[in-house]
């Protein structure tokens, strides 16, 4: 994770690491279990973060200062460990695992349960996002269901069927459309009334997102190498890629004023942080 001011958080094993922009270990905190998943929230104020699951009474979930690391709120809601973190834009609830099926939404204050998203999901669930518009719900499992809820789970507003491995979902900017990435048939949208549109031709997105001021999607893959690319879903071409040379499965992008990539910063497989720049200035 990156805040605003360009400190680093990155989790080993146990252990929580807050570093400098250059890399210095500004804090550490060891906690009593596995560091599963991490996310920070919109304002860079708080990291939230989930344990390898224990027994009930046994804090699964935790909100940090992303200052010094110390607790603000604990729980055991999620008990089941919970790959899947992610703030609200507005940063006011935190979405996760269910210990059950589908996805629970969580106070940011005290993480007690708001709302669940699990009626049909019977399957380990792949992804959530939440609109910053109208504050719908997208959920998606392995088993290719997605479904999309008004804000309190109340309503279900679309449920699809598709015959297919479900890797990452999306909302498209301004609630334009809702998505989902397959391995073998591109970026696949809907309209939020469930009408399908045409699909952005780019297979095997592991993860994805659409940038806000221009008509393009960021995208990681894994296939043929490990590579980000940035996709003009208008002209539909490629405009942007850099392919990297080892395995990550979480990173963070900078872009300048123009949405030009500067900076990429991706875990590793051997317990560092790497840190891609477009420019590299030597000394001497």
């Amino acid at each position: 994770e990156l805040d605003a001011f360009g400190n680093m958080f990155a989790s080993y094993g146990t252990t929580l690491y807050k570093m400098s922009e250059s890399g210095t270990i500004l804090n550490e905190r060891t906690f009593s279990k596995e560091i599963i998943a991490t996310a920070i929230s919109p304002d860079s104020t708080k990291l939230a973060l989930t344990l390898k699951s224990g027994v009930m009474g046994q804090d699964s979930i935790l909100i940090v200062s992303t200052g010094d690391l110390s607790t603000l709120t604990s729980s055991d809601t999620t008990r089941t460990n919970a790959y899947i973190l992610k703030w609200s834009p507005n940063g006011a609830d935190l979405y996760a695992n269910s210990p059950n099926d589908g996805i629970i939404q969580l106070d940011r204050d005290t993480l007690d349960e708001k709302a669940a998203y699990t009626n049909n999901h019977t399957g380990v669930m792949t992804c959530v996002d939440i609109s910053g518009v109208s504050g719908m719900v997208l959920t998606a499992d392995e088993n290719g269901l997605v479904q999309l809820w008004d804000s309190d789970g109340g309503i279900k507003h679309q449920e699809i069927q598709i015959q297919s491995t479900i890797l990452d979902c999306a909302f498209g900017d301004e609630d334009e459309f809702f998505s989902i990435s397959t391995p073998t048939d591109g970026i696949r949208k809907w309209t939020l009334s469930g009408s399908e549109l045409k699909p952005i031709d780019v297979h095997g997105a592991e993860k994805y997102h659409f940038t806000k001021t221009k008509n393009n999607v960021i995208i990681h893959k894994t296939t043929p190498t490990q590579h980000i690319l940035v996709y003009d879903i208008f002209n539909e071409v490629i405009v942007d890629q850099v392919t990297l040379f080892h395995a990550f499965d979480d990173f963070v992008m900078l872009f300048d004023e123009d949405e030009s990539m500067t900076n990429i910063i991706t875990n590793t497989k051997v317990n560092y942080v790497v840190k891609y720049g477009s420019e590299i200035q030597r000394i001497g």
